[in-house]
């Protein structure tokens, strides 16, 4: 994994790190941020309260690359098909994640299997990307695309139910996978230069 130079938090000395790492702060500062604004305040609250890392990996030779910019549509389609099929579907994630190409998040979906390790169709190098995002729950992800007759969209950011899920304690009880039935990834370190 090669080095990146950024400067520290404090902003005082540049420093060399992993690239994982390096994404990992980024992250962690960029959800704090959000939790701190106003208007996204919602939206970053919940990502520290039911989000987690998962594990980059590989994507598994069976499976081909598709659109590069139909994150949400690829993965919940995803589990609709083997739901679908009658087969048991990977776990629909959805949150911020670094591309090795960017050194800073980007909104994104990808699966997670039941190891932990991440399953993404969407990008090209997804074993030297960072992820950090909250699991639904399967019922979740079929209701919400028969409500919206497969027109996928993401879950957290969904201004056609006027984020339902991040304003009701009810919705996000039955969307998010609870933590006892999952795989639970590391938690932020910092947010906003202070312990998580």
């Amino acid at each position: 994994m090669g080095m990146v130079e950024i400067a520290d938090p404090q902003g005082f000395l540049p420093m060399a790190l992993d690239r994982e790492t390096a994404h990992r702060l980024a992250i962690d500062h960029f959800v704090g941020v959000l939790s701190g604004m106003d208007a996204q305040a919602p939206f970053g609250r919940f990502m520290l309260d039911h989000g987690s890392y998962h594990e980059a990996a590989p994507k598994p030779p069976r499976l081909k690359s598709l659109m590069p910019t139909r994150c949400y549509s690829n993965a919940q389609s995803a589990v609709v098909r083997a739901v679908s099929a009658g087969r048991k579907p990977l776990t629909y994630a959805e949150g911020y994640a670094c591309p090795s190409t960017l050194p800073y998040p980007v909104q994104h979906a990808w699966l997670v299997d039941d190891e932990g390790r991440v399953v993404d169709q969407t990008w090209s190098f997804p074993e030297e990307s960072t992820y950090f995002g909250v699991l639904f729950t399967t019922d979740y992800v079929i209701e919400t695309a028969t409500k919206y007759r497969h027109k996928y969209n993401s879950l957290l950011d969904d201004r056609r139910d006027r984020w339902a899920l991040l304003n009701d304690p009810a919705i996000a009880e039955r969307a998010v996978t609870p933590p006892g039935n999952r795989f639970q990834g590391d938690r932020p370190v910092l947010v906003m230069g202070r312990p998580a």
